[in-house]
């Protein structure tokens, strides 16, 4: 993700949807498969019956399962959704409930509503839900609780950020719970969200330090819990991904230093660290320091990240990096799949 300036007029919605691989507005087609279903915050991973693309007939070993995986896909097909009753939208929340997909809150214009649709892929029809009692700016973090979606923050329009309390949109019975104020010292403009276990963990920057704080829906209870990063660093941006009971978050950050008239030297790096237990530790390792790490995906066993760009601080730009790997989480140093992915 490179450290895209912010321009005028809704410039920087549309640079932080770049940088978030986030599309502009809600899903418009449908792959149906058949695959089986994907629970919700499972990135499509589910696990194969006896009778699935992934088992070999008659109960023999199983097949690869990214080649049970791509015969899913290839068997599937493509269908137009119906127009959404939202109408355009730049950053909403788009989240998946395990029966149907929300679209909530973004820019229309130069306003941000808040309200919201539901998408029942049962009967191909969208309906309006009750709208978010909170601010839902562009760029909103979302996570799914297990029962409730959890919104939070984002950007608004006239360049403030919202917050600082989340919605908790219930799905069976169509109402939005407010949570307390978040313990955050000021808005954070990007943040992210993760499930870990029972908790909500929202982390953001906010004047270049990671601000971290989990949410405990039982409870209704915020905990503050910033990592300790060097003061050397100054954040820009962070990654972040629940895997195997703790957090892992990345700490990208970037500085300059005056090293004589009219010159200045660019430092910057990132930093890896692992939250377990209510305890950071460091687990950078060999991570490679000058590469992007857009948002990753914990699929059981392996953290995957995808290609991103240089990362030099404020003077990020675009370049063919490989896909990365995680073998166990909290090692960071586990992630050569360069090699690999080269031949």
């Amino acid at each position: 993700m490179s450290m895209m300036p912010p321009a005028d007029g809704l410039t920087p919605g549309l640079a932080g949807l770049a940088r978030r691989g986030a599309a502009a507005g809600v899903c418009v087609a449908l792959l149906a498969v058949g695959c089986g279903s994907a629970g919700p915050g499972s990135h499509g991973r589910s696990g194969p019956s006896a009778a699935s693309a992934g088992a070999t007939p008659g109960g023999g070993r199983q097949a690869n399962p990214a080649a049970a995986a791509a015969a899913g896909l290839a068997r599937g097909r493509w269908s137009v959704l119906a127009a959404l009753p939202l109408g355009r939208r730049q950053g909403p929340v788009v989240a998946w409930t395990g029966r149907e997909l929300l679209e909530i809150g973004g820019w229309a214009g130069h306003a941000a509503p808040g309200d919201g649709a539901a998408f029942d892929p049962a009967d191909g029809r969208w309906r309006r839900i009750a709208p978010a009692p909170v601010p839902v700016g562009a760029l909103a973090a979302s996570v799914w609780t297990g029962s409730r979606l959890f919104v939070f923050g984002g950007q608004l329009p006239d360049g403030t950020t919202a917050g600082p309390a989340a919605g908790l949109y219930d799905p069976a019975s169509g109402r939005w719970a407010v949570t307390a104020a978040a313990p955050f010292s000021t808005g954070l403009p990007l943040p992210v969200a993760v499930r870990a276990g029972r908790l909500v963990v929202v982390a953001g920057v906010a004047d270049s330090r990671v601000e971290v704080a989990s949410y405990d829906p039982a409870t209704g209870r915020w905990r503050r819990q910033d990592p300790p990063l060097p003061a050397a660093h100054p954040a820009l941006d962070i990654a972040m991904v629940a895997a195997a009971g703790q957090v892992i978050l990345w700490s990208l950050w970037g500085r300059t230093q005056q090293t004589g008239p009219g010159s200045f030297t660019g430092y910057s790096g990132i930093d890896v660290l692992a939250l377990a237990g209510g305890r950071w530790r460091d687990v950078t390792g060999g991570w490679p320091q000058h590469q992007t790490v857009p948002p990753p995906l914990f699929t059981g066993s392996k953290i995957l990240v995808p290609p991103g760009q240089i990362w030099c601080g404020a003077c990020s730009h675009p370049t063919g990096g490989a896909a990365r790997v995680l073998g166990r989480p909290g090692h960071a140093a586990d992630h050569p799949l360069a090699a690999r992915a080269a031949r």
